[in-house]
């Protein structure tokens, strides 16, 4: 399973690669932590996403990231235990 939450720098394996990094640049690192059933559901979800689509996963992950932001008041009745989904 891949870890879209993996910070490490990719190693350059083949001498030949040809494959460049993306760029970083108006981009930031941040470490969370979720429950493990959570993470390996987002890490699935994101694999799939990209290997579907071919999009970078950092794009997928924004595009999940900002269909929740969109969602916010669910989350907040979600987390006040209510049912309440405004639409």
């Amino acid at each position: 399973m891949c870890n879209v939450f993996n910070t490490a720098p990719l190693p350059r394996y083949a001498a030949g690669m040809t494959t460049q990094a993306p760029a970083t640049a108006g981009m930031r690192r941040r470490s969370v932590y979720l429950a493990a059933e959570v993470a390996d559901r987002l890490d699935e979800a994101v694999a799939d996403i990209h290997f579907g689509t071919r999009w970078p996963k950092h794009e997928v992950l924004a595009a999940a990231v900002a269909v929740a932001l969109e969602h916010r008041a669910e989350i907040e009745a979600r987390l006040a235990g209510t049912e309440e989904n405004e639409e």
